[in-house]
C-alpha cells in the first residue's frame, strides 16, 4: 500500500461511538491540562465538533484515535456518546506519524514531547533518523538536536516546560555533565528569569571554579613532573648519554637541573 492510499479516507466522514474509540498509545502530548480541555468542551457545546476525529480501525468493531486527542477528551466531558470520524487504513508507523505531524501543527507540542515521540517511533518501528527526519520535512540535524535533548534527567525536562523555557536554555544545561549541576543552574535561571545568554554565562562562571581547582591540584603535587624528568634522565644514562639531574627545592618554588653532554656541531 502506498503512502497516498492511506492518506485518503477509507470512506466519507462517518459517526461511530465514542466508547468504540482507544487511546493512540503513541500519543505525543503528555499533558492535557483541565483548563484547556473545559474551555475546548465550551467551544464544541456553542459550534459544534468543526474538525472530524481521525482514527483507524481494530478488531471487533473498536478504533484507534490517530488525532484530536483534546477534542476526545472535550467530547467525553460532554458525555457525547457519538462522534464524527476519518477513518484512515494506516498501518501502526505511519499511525505513529500522522499522530505526531498532526501535533507538530496544530497542537504545538513541547520541544521534549517532540523528542520522545521521535524515539519511540525509531526504538519501536526501527525506523533511521534521516528517514524520520525525510517523512517529516525536517534535517537530520533537527533530529538528532532534539533527542540530544532527551540526555536531560526528566525532572528537569519537565520544570524547563513548565517554565516556558526554551530548547536553548535546555541545550545551555546539556553543558552541564553533573545532573545536580544542570539542576543548580536551572533554579538560577528560573528564580532570575535568565535568556539564554545570561544562562549560559552564568554555567561558565560555574565550571571555571572546577577547571581552576583541577589545575591547581595538578600544580601541587610537583612530584608528578619532577618525576617525569627523572624518568627521562634515567632513560638517557641507559643509551650511554653521560646526563644527569639536580633537584633543588625552595620555598616557592621547585627547580629541576638537567645537564647534557654538548654535541659537536657538524
Amino acid at each position: 500500500m502506498n503512502k497516498a492510499s492511506y492518506l485518503r479516507p477509507a470512506r466519507p466522514v462517518c459517526r461511530i461511538a465514542l466508547e468504540s474509540i482507544r487511546p493512540n498509545p503513541r500519543q505525543p502530548r503528555r499533558t492535557f491540562p483541565e483548563e484547556m480541555i473545559a474551555e475546548l468542551a465550551d467551544s464544541i457545546r456553542q459550534y459544534g465538533l468543526l474538525s472530524p476525529l481521525t482514527v483507524r480501525r481494530l478488531p471487533h468493531d473498536e478504533f484507534e484515535l490517530i488525532a484530536g486527542e483534546r477534542r476526545l477528551r472535550a467530547l467525553r466531558l460532554l458525555n457525547e456518546r457519538f462522534v464524527d470520524v476519518i477513518i484512515l487504513n494506516a498501518p501502526c508507523a505511519d499511525a505513529a506519524l500522522i499522530a505526531l505531524i498532526e501535533n507538530l501543527q496544530r497542537e504545538q507540542l513541547n520541544v521534549f514531547e517532540e523528542a520522545e515521540a521521535y524515539r519511540q517511533i525509531l526504538d519501536e518501528f526501527g525506523i533511521k533518523q534521516e528517514t524520520l527526519a525525510q517523512r517529516l520535512g525536517k534535517s537530520p540535524s533537527a533530529i538528532a538536536n532534539r533527542l540530544r535533548l532527551l540526555k536531560l534527567p526528566l525532572h528537569i525536562r519537565t520544570r524547563l516546560a513548565e517554565n516556558a523555557l526554551t530548547e536553548r536554555h535546555a541545550r545551555a544545561l546539556l553543558s552541564l555533565e553533573n545532573p545536580k549541576a544542570q539542576e543548580s543552574a536551572l533554579n538560577e535561571a528560573i528564580a532570575r528569569k535568565m535568556n539564554v545568554r545570561e544562562l549560559e554565562d552564568h554555567i561558565a562562571k560555574m565550571k571555571k571554579p572546577r577547571e581552576n581547582a583541577r589545575l591547581k591540584m595538578l600544580i601541587r603535587d610537583h612530584r608528578l613532573y619532577v618525576n617525569a624528568v627523572l624518568h627521562t634522565v634515567k632513560d638517557l644514562k641507559s643509551a650511554g648519554i653521560s646526563a644527569s639531574a639536580k633537584v633543588i627545592e625552595k620555598e616557592d618554588t621547585v627547580d629541576v637541573i638537567v645537564t647534557l653532554p654538548r654535541i659537536p656541531a657538524r
